[in-house]
């Protein structure tokens, strides 16, 4: 609601909707966070991470050549292996193994991603490749999504941490914890 708000009174800055589609996507709704990253993309289409979110959400949603296209977008503006990753996790959705290996060989060597090697050793698995998948496997376990750089949303995150930490130290204090408010305001 706040965003919306902040978005009413501002319609030509991108993060009121940015960051109001990020809220909506992680709330569990990326269909209308697509709907509104589109009113972000209207402000800056030259936004990288922006493309990404949208292919992700894409992907959840099960639209694979949309989901292509973002990634393609994405990749064309310089969004880093993020945006190769997220064209080989299409190309695994579409059944196409031996094109994603192709992307997520260098991907996985070069980062030592354990997702990305997860997503290695499915793509391996599907075409029959049992040793390499296994391996890959393992070396993909406990794996965590990928996060790519996302400096707008990093600045909003600053203001959220920022935020929280003067909240708990006016807690800390009233409390009389004054040692401990201070260590977090210092």
């Amino acid at each position: 609601a706040t965003y919306a708000q902040a978005e009413a009174l501002n319609p030509d800055d991108f993060r009121w909707p940015y960051f109001r589609a990020n809220l909506m996507a992680l709330a569990g709704d990326p269909k209308q966070a697509l709907v509104v990253l589109q009113q972000a993309l209207a402000i800056d289409p030259d936004y990288g991470p922006a493309w990404l979110w949208q292919g992700t959400w894409l992907l959840d949603d099960a639209r694979p050549d949309e989901a292509m296209d973002a990634f393609d977008r994405a990749l064309a503006l310089d969004a880093g292996p993020a945006a190769d990753f997220g064209r080989a996790q299409v190309l695994v959705l579409r059944g196409e193994h031996e094109a994603a290996i192709t992307i997520l060989t260098p991907l996985a060597a070069a980062s030592g991603h354990p997702y990305i090697y997860r997503t290695l050793g499915e793509a391996l698995r599907a075409i029959g490749r049992s040793e390499e998948a296994k391996t890959a496997l393992n070396l993909g376990k406990d794996a965590l999504p990928i996060a790519w750089v996302d400096e707008r949303r990093e600045e909003r995150d600053l203001y959220v941490r920022g935020y929280a930490s003067y909240e708990l130290a006016k807690s800390l204090s009233a409390s009389g914890d004054v040692a401990g408010a201070l260590a977090i305001i210092t």
